[in-house]
């Protein structure tokens, strides 16, 4: 029996039987995977902190044979999340991260851009105040590790400059931004709303991305919002249940989805 302790995050989890759970897992060596946390619901050792969605810390693996389930031995959290239940904005942002990546990832393909997008998304908003920037540049972060990233900073299809104007060509079913010449026709989208994606995307430094995309005016973040929604879309094999969640918390946290 082969066992591997790997960076994880608890993506959701499932009854198997009274006592166990299927646990899904981002985890930082192996990908997606789907595991079996036998007496899961009553130990207090191996499971202390729980297994609820974005729990963030340190998982044991194991399983008798290449190909067979893995099975979750133990979980050890770095992040307190017992807090969770009671912060419905809270709960809400973080099973929405867990979520998008559970439909969107698929098994068992390791990719450390994911998982390391995932945890700092799942962490700042575990410590923080939940903030749409953490989440849009986890959105944009995930597409681009899966391929799926319109391009943002020049034409898609020439590669030249998208020109200049308080607007801009995008088109993502055409691959992203447009120039002047090939962008004849296509929709439009803020140009600050463009650059503001670009920052999120690429700073290397989060707490300044965020920083920024918060500070923006609101009609960029709705912009960058709706933008960023229009790319994941077509690629959900279902409605995402905690995206509802949030829309239904708008009324009394507007900020919550930058409504």
């Amino acid at each position: 029996m082969s066992q591997i302790q790997t960076p994880a995050v608890v993506l959701g989890t499932q009854a198997l039987g009274e006592a166990d759970l299927m646990v899904v897992l981002l985890t930082a060596d192996l990908g997606k995977v789907r595991t079996a946390a036998k007496n899961a619901r009553n130990s207090k050792r191996r499971f202390a902190g729980g297994l609820p969605a974005g729990a963030l810390g340190q998982a044991t693996v194991s399983r008798r044979r290449e190909g067979a389930m893995w099975r979750l031995d133990g979980f050890a959290s770095i992040a307190e999340v017992s807090g969770l239940g009671r912060d419905l904005t809270r709960f809400a942002y973080v099973n929405y991260l867990c979520e998008l990546t559970d439909v969107l990832v698929v098994e068992p393909e390791p990719d450390p851009r994911s998982f390391a997008a995932l945890a700092e998304a799942v962490g700042e908003t575990l410590r923080s105040a939940p903030r749409p920037a953490v989440m849009r540049r986890y959105e944009l972060r995930l597409l681009d590790s899966l391929g799926l990233l319109p391009r943002l900073d020049a034409c898609c299809v020439c590669g030249a400059a998208t020109g200049i104007g308080s607007e801009l060509a995008f088109a993502a079913g055409r691959g992203g931004a447009l120039c002047v010449v090939h962008g004849v026709g296509a929709p439009r989208v803020p140009a600050a709303t463009l650059a503001l994606a670009i920052a999120l995307h690429q700073d290397p430094e989060p707490e300044a991305a965020w920083e920024a995309a918060t500070s923006a005016p609101k009609e960029v973040r709705r912009a960058l919002r709706d933008l960023v929604q229009s790319v994941l879309r077509p690629h959900l094999r279902r409605p995402l249940r905690s995206l509802e969640f949030l829309a239904a918390l708008t009324p009394s946290a507007p900020v919550a989805i930058d409504r």
